[in-house]
């Protein structure tokens, strides 16, 4: 047997010891990132339906997860001059799905699914954002400055997971101009969270076209005199600006599979 002399022991000792750094940091990292990111409370990454189609069902979907699993899911629902509590089922075909996940890298977000849509943020690395939907390879994000949009799943790490919750809310409830709702979760240790309040504006097909557009809302009031009034002239800009154009793609996309297609269980709260 070869025996080394004393620069080559400690040249083998250093070659070992920075192996093992690179095939075991990694590792250790998500190790040590799982155990310091403990959450304390249930986590709902939901993204906001703040425009709908009036006399639609609804389809509100959010991502739940807890460290020692969920409980129970609700929500609180109130339209006309009624407000109701109903339970909010796990999606059948969800599974297990993200619900918190951090930027390996500095990631681009896009206005959807894929990078040939328009960019409109970035993650940064060690970031973590709200996985509120999952489609085609991409997750659909909310960062912790309120930016909504898509992210490639590569270039991810998972933080927290849970179990995708859905419920329709029937044309019953989308006949009014506008309706609320509100999201609670409980974990099983009886820790509950919320969403805010959100206000859902109802709208026919032709005045979310107009929106989309930019074009004058259908329906607008004339003023006294016979001219178009001003408001109806600046409303839709205004309603832009306030909700940010993504807002309105996101919300009237025909065919986002998060939350357009039906939801498994309809809930009939009439």
């Amino acid at each position: 047997m070869k025996h080394l002399n004393k620069h080559e022991t400690i040249s083998a000792i250093c070659i070992g010891m920075t192996l093992s750094y690179l095939v075991l940091a990694p590792l250790m990292a998500d190790v040590i990132l799982a155990q310091s990111l403990g959450f304390n409370y249930p986590v709902i990454s939901h993204y906001p339906r703040k425009l709908a189609y009036r006399d639609k069902p609804l389809n509100v979907v959010a991502h739940v997860g807890a460290d020692t699993g969920i409980q129970k899911v609700t929500i609180k629902v109130t339209y006309g001059d009624k407000s109701i509590d109903g339970k909010m089922p796990e999606r059948k075909t969800g599974g297990v799905v993200p619900v918190v996940v951090v930027a390996l890298k500095d990631m681009d977000i896009f206005s959807g699914p894929g990078s040939q849509y328009k960019k409109i943020g970035l993650v940064r690395q060690g970031e973590q954002v709200n996985v509120t939907g999952v489609r085609d390879g991409t997750y659909r994000i909310q960062t912790s400055n309120q930016i909504h949009g898509y992210i490639n799943e590569e270039g991810t790490g998972p933080i927290l997971t849970g179990h995708s919750y859905g419920v329709s809310l029937p044309v019953s409830m989308t006949k009014f101009s506008n309706l609320s709702y509100q999201i609670f979760a409980t974990d099983m240790a009886g820790q509950t969270a919320s969403t805010d309040v959100v206000q859902v504006s109802l709208m026919t097909p032709e005045k979310i076209a107009a929106l989309r557009s930019g074009k004058k809302v259908p329906g607008s009031q004339e003023t006294s005199t016979g001219g178009k009034s001003g408001f109806g002239k600046v409303f839709p800009w205004v309603f832009l600006a306030a909700t940010g154009g993504a807002t309105i793609y996101f919300l009237t996309r025909k065919k986002d599979k998060d939350q357009d297609v039906t939801v498994d269980v309809a809930v009939q709260w009439d």
